[in-house]
């Protein structure tokens, strides 16, 4: 059993999603295998038989025992785990698995009528979410669309569900989830009374049911039991229930028997199932079982007792907050999805203006005007530049002769390093082919990187982490060695309106300031 356990977690790992996540095989073995067989995944993982050899390989692990623990009728008694993920993911790794950890946190709050902060870490899971991978976000949105439905968000809840379902069935490969979605769906519809919905979504089910869980084919066949209960066609109910009752785990079969006995006026029988169905860890189940009891046994101490603590354990519902809170969330996010199309729409329009004005003959001929006129300024710039490194060299042979006289030896120590970059050859090669009208080859450019990462570091370190292109690079390294905006013209091959909106974006980009590109230049330089 078990050989053939572990050759069908290998089948799933090359048919599954890839993880990089974690450098051990066997792990990423296991989270694919989690999405479609959650049990096989959490006997997996507790068989203790996983070599942890890092500290990336032991949080992920933890990650995964706490979303296999939370997909079955169980909950931690604290966050402490969920808390810890999420500390660890938010300095070392990615959003995707942020996203999992914050989730796995709202889940275990759900679970124990915690709901505003429930919302509020599956609003921040969603924030962080990969919508490109179905089966998480199909998670997420299902707990979404639970704490929408037990605080009377039922619209909001209908749509969560919907989308749950549109990522399970892109998913394709988790018969229990895409029932479940259906299942979930169809009480949204129930409560909001559209009777047809509700029908017809629990009848998607049954294509399912023989390949779901237990508890999803239990709940799936209560589910159509009430209904048929509901309609009045309590035969058929009772053969749905009777099927149902075996597998529940739940105890809302439960409870439905002991409605469907009440109606046939077996009081007795009915009593017997409204008797397990209050040991439910289920509020709402509870509640109606012991206020069905107490109809039928108004002077029972035990009973009233059990619905007074039950009454006092019964999770806190805010409607208004909770619709409130995704209501703001949504907000913005419209606003920010509204300011991106704007932004893309401006752009568009400005280059369609500049395509309409701008004709190719008009627009050849004063590129040319331009680059003799560049090469113009170029040359006497480096004319003017060679003259000043003449003459700062016989300074430094006068400050080195001074230093002698004063016998300091450590005076040319001091001096500014990046005047000493200003004058070798790699900067002065680069004035030179500017002056000619030739862009920077290869070989120049790695010469610059390579002056600039043993001369300013921090400068290079600060460039990488920013993730700028090659021409946002070297346009920042050209502006820090005072190279002329038009220089960056010809060495980069752009024209200097390009090198007037590259510099302003890079305003924007490396230092999240509004200006011109003057502004840019000034920053750089003061680095």
């Amino acid at each position: 059993m078990r050989k053939a356990l572990f050759g069908l977690t290998i089948a799933l790992f090359f048919a599954g999603c890839s993880t990089r996540s974690t450098r051990n095989p066997l792990l990423a073995r296991i989270d694919s295998l989690q999405r479609i067989d959650p049990d096989a995944a959490f006997n997996r993982l507790y068989e203790g038989k996983i070599r942890l050899e890092s500290a990336e390989d032991t949080v992920f692990y933890n990650l995964l025992c706490c979303e296999t623990y939370l997909q079955k009728p169980l909950s931690f008694q604290t966050n402490s785990l969920p808390n810890q993920l999420i500390t660890y993911y938010k300095n070392h790794g990615t959003r995707a698995l942020l996203s999992r950890a914050y989730l796995c946190k709202s889940i275990n709050q759900y679970k124990h009528g915690n709901y505003k902060d429930a919302l509020a870490n599956a609003i921040a899971a969603q924030e962080t979410a990969d919508k490109q991978d179905d089966y998480p976000y199909c998670r997420l949105q299902l707990t979404l669309g639970n704490i929408n439905l037990d605080n009377g968000c039922y619209q909001l809840a209908l749509r969560q569900f919907r989308e749950a379902r549109k990522a399970a069935l892109r998913f394709d490969r988790n018969p229990t989830l895409i029932a479940r979605c259906y299942l979930l769906e169809s009480k949204a519809h129930k409560r909001l009374n559209h009777v047809d919905s509700t029908v017809k979504c629990l009848k998607l089910t049954l294509p399912f049911i023989n390949k779901t869980d237990p508890s999803t084919y239990a709940e799936i066949l209560t589910s159509l039991g009430e209904w048929y209960f509901d309609r009045g066609d309590y035969a058929q109910s009772g053969a749905y229930l009777a099927r149902a009752y075996p597998f529940d785990y739940t105890y809302r079969t439960a409870m439905a028997i002991g409605n469907l006995w009440q109606h046939r006026r077996n009081t007795a029988m009915a009593a017997d199932y409204w008797y397990k169905a209050a040991n439910s860890n289920e509020h709402d189940i509870r509640m109606a079982a012991l206020d069905s009891l107490l109809k039928i046994k108004p002077g029972n101490t035990f009973l009233l007792q059990e619905y007074h603590r039950a009454t006092k354990e019964s999770p806190s519902i805010n409607t208004d907050e909770i619709a409130r809170l995704q209501s703001d969330f949504e907000q913005n996010a419209l606003q920010k999805r509204a300011y991106q199309r704007i932004s893309v729409l401006l752009l568009v329009i400005i280059l369609l203006m500049v395509a309409a004005f701008v004709g190719r003959r008009y627009y050849i001929n004063k590129v040319k005007r331009l680059y003799r006129n560049l090469n113009n300024v170029n040359a006497r710039y480096v004319h003017d530049l060679e003259a000043y490194r003449w003459a700062k060299n016989e300074i430094s042979r006068l400050e080195k002769r001074i230093a002698d006289y004063q016998d300091d030896r450590k005076a040319p120590e001091k001096w500014n390093i990046e005047n000493e970059m200003l004058a070798t050859d790699c900067v002065i090669t680069l004035h030179r082919l500017a002056s000619r009208g030739r862009q920077a080859p290869e070989n120049n450019r790695q010469e610059l990187y390579q002056l600039v990462a043993n001369h300013d570091p921090s400068l290079m370190k600060t460039l990488h982490q920013s993730h700028l292109n090659e021409k946002e690079r070297l346009v920042c390294l050209l502006i820090r060695l005072r190279f002329i905006p038009s220089e960056l013209s010809v060495l980069l091959g752009i024209s200097p309106q390009n090198v007037t909106n590259m510099r302003q974006r890079l305003l924007q980009k490396l230092f999240h300031a509004q200006g011109g590109a003057k502004d840019f230049d000034e920053r750089i330089r003061s680095l």
